[in-house]
């Protein structure tokens, strides 16, 4: 079995000879959870509330922290003269497209 890292000699489930916390998945309502020791979750930066993505890799859950969505309003807001690209050209005429 691989290490996960650190060793958290605190959580009641961890096997320090090998870096494993070993978890119990639970039944919550029709889905399963899984809870995430708390030294855990402070390495992770993880919250009550954080939002992460799961992906399944080689047979493997991997869960990592979902990327903030921002709407177009907060986007065009963070424009500044300093990072407002500026024009590219695309070329001349190809067809009949009125410049």
């Amino acid at each position: 079995m691989r290490p996960v890292g650190p060793t958290y000699t605190q959580c009641r489930y961890t096997n320090a000879l090998e870096g494993l916390i070993r978890l119990a998945i639970r039944k919550w309502g029709n889905s399963l959870a899984l809870r995430i020791p708390r030294g855990v979750a402070h390495d992770v930066q993880f919250a009550d509330g954080t939002e992460v993505d799961l992906t399944v890799e080689a047979g493997q859950v991997v869960l990592t922290p979902a990327a903030p969505v921002l709407s177009l309003g907060a986007l065009l807001r963070a424009i500044t003269d300093k990072n407002l690209p500026g024009e590219v050209s695309t070329g001349g005429r190809m067809g009949r497209e009125a410049w």
